[in-house]
């Protein structure tokens, strides 16, 4: 069975023309209704063609051992006619993913949606009201992802000593919060120098909602930007090199190195950080799985963009913060870019600064100067209230009478609260 599981699925993968990636769909001369469904997937995301590939294959797989009569492009017709019950079929195919193949819930749930679209593309009628009661289909525990607060996040890049690592790792950090692989396709032309706050243009390639964007970073990440630039073109001038080299990424080290490629790398270099800190650990999930695949770490390059949403959201609002990480926002949630810049620039700013102890000394001084200027006031208060006790004191003894009335009169005010 094993070999005819082999012989089925060879040949499943072809390379994604000007990437190094390879989309897993069957070959030319076979299965012509799942290549058209892959390549309908292709044209918003290369990821979710990938994704639905893998889920056509499992289901491949599935019918190779279980209906054994049938391939994914012939049980078609006998779904359409009812032949076949597709929620039955279904719902073993679920038990399969998680039995057979031990995949978890998560991967499950998006292999169906893939195969449900497939389905549908090709009139298998699937309604969700019989699906939900026919179809058991696991559930996400979902927990909170391990957070990292501002001194962890100063702890890991004060150990980055990798020259490419450290500012990639500042300017997400600090500010951008972009995606791991949205941040390694930023080319040199994207980037601002010259404004304030340092912004950079995200343009909607690499972008996982498919718009662009302009988000801003602080100064001491920008300079580790500049400072990296003019390490790897050997010049000083950065305007120069911004305008000689706009088309290349600025993170990567060789010139025919694309932003996938590059992810291994860095994440690989960010792992070797954190083992050096105490900080590389497994998700207690994963520490009993053997091997390297699947295993995944409490502490990754995405927990810097759980970070600046979290600090974004607390200096700005919730509308602002899903903006500067390009999720779905409001579509009433407007502002003009000199407006989000200056919004950034004078909230932002002081929270994403991590490093300017000048800085910090200054702020220090200005609290030192405001603390000393209320002491003053409240030493220049109770001087003036010692003056009046005074006076007033002489000006009782000074007349009898009147301090007798004034006498009279509060005990008079203190009988009437009783």
């Amino acid at each position: 069975m094993q070999a005819a599981v082999e012989a089925e699925v060879e040949d499943w993968t072809i390379p994604v023309p000007k990437t190094n990636k390879k989309i897993v769909i069957p070959p030319e001369t076979r299965f012509q209704n799942v290549k058209t469904y892959i390549a309908q997937k292709m044209r918003n995301s290369e990821s979710t063609g990938a994704t639905y590939s893998m889920a056509l294959l499992a289901l491949q797989r599935f019918l190779v051992v279980y209906f054994p009569a049938y391939n994914i492009e012939t049980v078609l017709e006998p779904l359409q006619k009812k032949e076949l019950d597709v929620y039955n079929m279904l719902d073993e195919y679920v038990g399969y993913l998680l039995t057979d193949e031990e995949d978890s819930a998560a991967t499950v749930l998006t292999y169906m949606s893939g195969i449900k679209g497939y389905m549908a593309k090709f009139d298998v009628d699937i309604t969700d009201a019989k699906f939900r009661s026919k179809v058991t289909m696991p559930k996400i525990r979902r927990e909170d992802e391990a957070a990292i607060d501002v001194a962890d996040a100063r702890k890991i890049l004060l150990a980055i000593n990798n020259r490419r690592l450290r500012p990639y790792c500042k300017v997400d950090a600090g500010g951008f919060g972009f995606r791991p692989v949205e941040g390694l396709a930023i080319q040199n032309g994207n980037w601002d120098f010259e404004s304030r706050p340092v912004s950079c243009y995200m343009k909607a390639q690499f972008a996982k909602n498919k718009l662009p964007r302009t988000i801003y970073c602080s100064d001491e990440s920008a300079e580790e930007v500049k400072a990296w630039l003019r390490f790897k073109y050997g010049s000083d001038e950065i305007g120069k090199i911004v305008k000689e080299f706009p088309n290349d990424y600025t993170f990567a080290v060789r010139q025919d190195a694309g932003p996938d490629g590059m992810y291994t790398g860095v994440e690989t270099e960010f792992q070797s950080v954190l083992r050096s800190i105490g900080m590389c650990k497994l998700r207690p999930e994963d520490e009993k799985k053997e091997g390297r695949a699947g295993r995944r770490h409490m502490v990754t390059l995405y927990s810097f963009r759980r970070l600046v949403k979290t600090l974004t959201e607390d200096a700005t609002t919730h509308s602002y913060s899903e903006y500067i990480l390009g999720h779905k926002k409001s579509p009433y949630y407007a502002k003009k870019e000199p407006e989000r810049a200056q919004l950034w620039f004078e909230r932002c700013m002081p929270v994403f600064t991590y490093f300017d102890y000048s800085g910090l000394e200054q702020k220090v001084a200005e609290k030192d100067k405001r603390i000393k200027h209320v002491e003053n006031q409240m030493q220049a208060q109770l001087d003036d209230l010692t003056r009046w006790k005074e006076q007033w004191m002489a000006n009782m003894d000074a007349n009898p009478e009147l301090a007798a009335q004034y006498f009279h009169a509060m005990r008079k005010k203190q009988l009437d609260k009783v």
